[in-house]
């Protein structure tokens, strides 16, 4: 299994003047190579890569550099190109746009991929073209071989992304662990069927006022038409970016602390097949989906369970599980959004539709294997699944039960 581990990095000024260097030689190897492709030149691999050893041999200033910005560039340029011949062949599947120029600022990287070309101890990264050893905040979290290391500004810092390959461990017995089923929500992030209630941060409205002031104080300083705009204009841009990274730093923490202690508890998590993107169409709810970040959510829980070995079910998106009793199994016709409470008619069962929801997904079960939909593999290769529920059988569930509170995560 193939994991990437972010970690800011405390350069000094030489360190970071070297690693802005870095990404222009990328960036300038990348831009020669588009052109050339848009001169009419028939594309071969060999060719545009002699091309950039050529290149390299008659620009100095290049050579400043290790000549893995000059090759990692290259390598990207025919991922590019591969990516858009593949999908003029396809009919289905993702359509990949021809590669176009890069322009400066915008996902500037530089990426050493041989092992000969960085190495690490503890708390320390070496790069090649650099004799200076950069302090990392903290250490690779990970065991295993890292193949690669891809370092980015962000903000005004600088962060390395390594690429860790971990070997598979084998599965601890679940046996004895509980199953959960987990329904997202907007008012609370996700409610267990055991009763726990996650508190949904909100991140994006605690930090919207401030957001709102920074943005219009960007657009007042902005000239248009200006070759080069002020240093109050970039230094208000530059405090924008700063609100926004805190704000997804906030989620990310948060995101993460739950989905580790539930992957820790439960031997089996059944989650729901939420339509997030035509969710965000709804005008007065797309800013709170969007600050829950449910897509996040679940791809943690999918490669945090993978490394677990623990059973992860993705219920049928037209599964109705707000809409059914969790007592008897009836369903009801309409459930409005505004209606925070279900009630059953035939049992007269009144509790929480999120807990409903919740206790519902926990019993949903499979009467045949995996059936795989239409949507592609995820990023940690488990395929999106879809089931059969079974009859479900009366349970005895108190309303009155009080939540077990915000969850606690013990390192």
């Amino acid at each position: 299994m193939l994991l990437a581990h972010k970690i800011e990095l405390r350069t000094t000024a030489t360190q970071g003047e070297y690693f802005r260097r870095c990404c222009g030689v990328g960036r300038f190897v990348f831009n020669q190579l588009v052109a050339k492709l848009k001169s009419g030149e028939k594309y071969n691999r060999k060719a545009f890569q002699k091309f950039c050893s050529t290149l390299r041999q008659a620009t100095p200033w290049m050579r400043e550099v290790s000549s893995r910005a000059v090759y990692e560039a290259a390598d990207n340029f025919h991922a590019a190109v591969t990516n858009f011949f593949r999908s003029c062949k396809k009919d289905v599947g993702k359509k990949w746009k021809p590669p176009i120029f890069k322009k400066r600022g915008r996902n500037d990287n530089c990426r050493f991929s041989h092992s000969t070309q960085f190495t690490t101890n503890g708390r320390s990264l070496r790069v090649g073209g650099l004799n200076e050893q950069i302090r990392m905040r903290e250490r690779i979290r990970f065991e295993g071989k890292v193949k690669s290391v891809t370092i980015k500004p962000y903000c005004g810092k600088w962060y390395a992304s390594f690429l860790v390959e971990m070997e598979e461990k084998p599965k601890p017995d679940l046996t004895q662990k509980p199953s959960a089923g987990i329904d997202f929500g907007l008012k609370s992030l996700a409610v267990l069927s055991n009763g726990e209630v996650i508190e949904n941060p909100k991140p994006l409205k605690r930090s919207l006022k401030k957001l709102k002031r920074r943005q219009r104080q960007v657009s007042r300083r902005y000239v248009k038409g200006a070759k080069q705009q002020s240093r109050r204009y970039t230094k208000v841009v530059a405090a924008v970016a700063r609100i926004h990274k805190k704000v997804a730093d906030q989620r990310s923490a948060a995101q993460h602390k739950f989905t580790s202690d539930v992957v820790k508890r439960f031997s089996r998590i059944t989650i729901e097949d939420l339509n997030v993107s035509g969710m965000l169409k709804n005008r007065w709810l797309s800013r709170a989906i969007s600050d829950a970040s449910w897509c996040s959510l679940r791809w943690m829980l999918e490669y945090k369970a993978k490394m677990a070995g623990v059973e992860l079910v993705v219920a049928d998106r037209w599964f109705a599980s707000s809409k059914m009793c969790s007592g008897c199994g009836h369903k009801v016709e309409k459930l409005s959004l505004s209606q925070r409470k279900f009630h059953c008619l035939e049992c007269n069962l009144s509790l929480d539709r999120d807990l409903n929801a919740a206790v519902n997904l926990d019993r949903y079960k499979t009467t045949s294997g995996p059936i795989r939909t239409r949507r592609k593999t995820d990023r940690v290769g488990l395929c999106k699944t879809t089931s059969v529920a079974e009859p479900f059988e009366p349970v005895n569930i108190n309303p009155t039960r009080k939540n077990e509170g915000r969850y606690q995560l013990h390192l």
